[in-house]
């Protein structure tokens, strides 16, 4: 016997779909988002084509698509050490307390280079002058260097380094601009 534990997505209702596929199970339980379940390995097969059906015939294509919750809107002139210090006392971070995502518009790109393997280093302001660190984690090395955005989602942290504390964006999503 096999036994194996799964983790959906928004719009996905795993439960439902491990319901259509009960005949196949020797035991399983959870709800839309988690499941356990207990299998014989000769209906594995006949299993995995009958989740895939189930699946397939719930959903729609946009279901499969990434949503971004942004949480706010804000500019580069309204992040403040008080903001930052607000945010932190919001910890620990989790699936029941996320932590907060900002948008911002109209983004231009100061300096950006590459470091490790595949994250891009950068300097970021607005019109208004100000300008942030920020860092975007697991990129294309290969792509090339956007010089403006016309949104970027991000996470407004602390950054330590050498015993200096300053403001850091971790980009999460980009809409570059194209011209």
């Amino acid at each position: 016997i096999g036994k194996g534990s799964a983790r959906s997505i928004p719009g996905v209702d795993l439960y439902k779909g491990l319901m259509a596929c009960a005949d196949d199970l020797e035991n399983f339980g959870g709800h839309s988002m988690a499941a356990g379940i207990k299998i014989m390995s000769k209906k594995i097969a006949r299993f995995q084509t009958s989740l895939e059906n189930a699946i397939r015939n719930m959903t729609k294509p946009d279901d499969f698509i990434p949503k971004i919750s942004i949480d706010y809107e804000l500019d580069f002139d309204d992040i403040s050490d008080a903001l930052i210090d607000e945010i932190e006392s919001l910890k620990p971070f989790g699936s029941g307390n996320p932590e907060p995502l900002f948008m911002s518009r109209n983004v231009k790109v100061a300096s950006s280079k590459i470091v490790g393997k595949n994250h891009r280093r950068m300097l970021l302001k607005q019109a208004s002058g100000s300008v942030y660190n920020a860092i975007h984690f697991n990129i294309d090395p290969n792509l090339p260097l956007i010089e403006h955005f016309d949104q970027i989602a991000f996470r407004l942290r602390w950054n330590l380094w050498n015993e200096k504390k300053s403001a850091q964006l971790i980009i999460e999503e980009v809409k570059p601009s194209f011209s």
